[in-house]
């Protein structure tokens, strides 16, 4: 059992509580706001469906203790579901499909260099196990993410360098469109750079664009105002 309830009332300073249960021993979290309820609710989905250790004191996954003495040695894979965890009540469906989209493109790049072929069932594994909601977990990627992933304090420049460039590719090599490229890439850094924020990681990690590609958005962005700011034919006839 795992749901949010509602407490009505002006005494009540935290009315969202998130409610479950642990070997039939039920535990709760109060919160002041739905959106935080929510959250801890997709969380503990996600610590569920990946399998995590609870304890059984504090009811919560073993992963929510104190961070270690080197928090940026958790896996990208996993630190990928725990940021759309923390995201996701806060998006709309379009939203989360678009994110889950881009993070299941990025995982895949973020691996040792000597890792084998991935199973071919990897891409529907990452497609429905980042989701908090998601059905399952396929056992056979599981254990290779588990195996290959890089940690987050190996994520140098070079690494998401190369990630980056590859976010433009589709599977067979071949150019996305630049709309769909710079969706994954924002995402993806989205992501990454989350764990500057919280201090997981000391500095930024993804390097900036290549400064062809600033220039060339430059460029269209200058020729789409050029071409708005001519008159249209019927003006251009009656000025001549």
């Amino acid at each position: 059992m795992l749901h949010v309830q509602h407490r009505t009332g002006d005494r009540h300073k935290k009315p969202y509580i998130t409610r479950w249960k642990l070997d039939g021993r039920a535990f709760a979290r109060a919160f002041r706001t739905k959106v935080e309820a929510d959250r801890v609710r997709s969380a503990l989905l996600v610590a569920v469906q990946s399998g995590e250790i609870f304890d059984e004191v504090t009811g919560e996954p073993m992963s929510w203790q104190p961070l270690p003495e080197q928090p940026d040695q958790v896996q990208a894979h996993v630190w990928a579901r725990r940021w759309l965890a923390e995201q996701w009540s806060e998006w709309a469906p379009r939203t989360r499909v678009s994110q889950v989209e881009a993070i299941t493109r990025l995982v895949p790049l973020l691996v040792a260099p000597t890792a084998p072929a991935p199973p071919k069932t990897l891409r529907a594994h990452l497609t429905s196990s980042l989701r908090p909601d998601g059905p399952g977990i396929d056992d056979d990627a599981e254990a290779w993410l588990a195996q290959w992933c890089l940690q987050l304090g190996q994520l140098s420049r070079p690494v998401l360098a190369e990630a980056d460039r590859r976010l433009g590719l589709d599977v067979d090599g071949n150019a996305l469109g630049p709309a769909t490229a710079g969706r994954y890439r924002k995402v993806s850094k989205a992501c990454i750079r989350r764990a500057v924020e919280l201090g997981v990681l000391d500095v930024d990690p993804w390097p900036p664009p290549p400064r062809g590609r600033s220039k060339r958005k430059a460029t269209r962005i200058r020729r789409a105002v050029a071409i708005r700011s001519l008159p249209d034919p019927a003006t251009m006839a009656r000025i001549i």
